[in-house]
């Protein structure tokens, strides 16, 4: 069994979840994508989680979603954007075992691809403007 678990961390709209299964693939690894994870946890979609119970307990479900992928063996998993800012996924980043892989775009491409394919706001900035406070905010973490 491979023993490999690469993590892909970045923005959101950097190309995890494009990416994540390219990668999965060509290594002969199971991909998994934290959002559907915790959409399958939770039984409702992020947008929804978020407006329902707020970002705190997304967070704290991300938390216990995405350490449990990264505990597993021979995975690409791909990392909500926030995901970084998780302890326990944060701890397990810098513990050695996994791999992780940093995806960024310029703020300008970030914004064109979640203009496309939006995303739930996490603060009451426009768009561009919370993309740019959110990469300042994690980019110490990414």
């Amino acid at each position: 069994m491979n023993s490999r678990v690469i993590a892909l961390v970045g923005p959101r709209g950097a190309g995890k979840s494009t990416v994540g299964p390219r990668v999965a693939a060509r290594l002969s690894l199971h991909y998994r994508d934290a959002d559907l994870e915790i959409e399958t946890c939770v039984g409702m979609g992020v947008s929804e989680l978020l407006r329902q119970r707020g970002e705190a307990e997304f967070r704290r479900i991300e938390d216990e979603v995405s350490s449990r992928l990264l505990d597993q063996s021979g995975v690409v998993v791909a990392l909500g954007g926030g995901g970084v800012l998780c302890p326990g996924v944060f701890a397990r980043l810098g513990a050695g075992r996994v791999f992780c892989v940093f995806l960024h775009a310029p703020v300008a491409t970030l914004v064109a691809r979640l203009a496309e394919e939006p995303r739930p706001p996490l603060t009451g900035l426009p768009l561009a403007e919370e993309v740019a406070a959110l990469l300042a905010q994690r980019l110490p973490r990414y």
